[in-house]
């Protein structure tokens, strides 16, 4: 399975509201947003992971080169857009045609083990090659 994972906002709302990190970065449960779906994926045994990020968030960029050391086959797709659909096709353009793929925003939040069986249904299934978790 390749799961892609959109982060191309510019997270205005939290730094309005005060939150100097960018959004990917937000701890939930001790950890990072995105570390936290990267890990559960992994687990999952993922043949991939794309992350469409925005160009602009230089500190999870260092992030994720740190996670590459350990997480096979990361993929980061630098994105100067907002727009979650363009960030979709982009991120997708990393994946090769016909592969099936799930694709998270960022701020995706779910319990492992409801989205564990949500991917062994859409890995059997012949649904198309696209399927987005919310």
């Amino acid at each position: 399975m390749h799961y892609l994972i959109l982060a191309g906002g510019n997270a205005s709302r939290l730094a309005n509201d005060g939150v100097s990190i960018p959004k990917p970065l937000v701890e939930l449960d001790g950890k990072p947003m995105i570390g936290r779906l990267i890990d559960i994926f992994d687990s999952l045994g993922a043949e991939s992971i794309t992350v469409v990020l925005n160009f602009t968030m230089e500190m999870v960029f260092d992030y994720l080169y740190e996670k590459q050391s350990y997480v096979g086959q990361l993929r980061i797709v630098p994105v100067s857009t907002t727009s979650p659909l363009i960030s979709l096709a982009l991120g997708s353009l990393a994946i090769s045609p016909g592969e099936k793929i799930i694709a998270v925003t960022v701020d995706s939040v779910f319990q492992e083990t409801e989205f564990a069986a949500f991917v062994t249904r859409f890995e059997s299934s012949n649904t198309g090659a696209l399927m987005l978790y919310s």
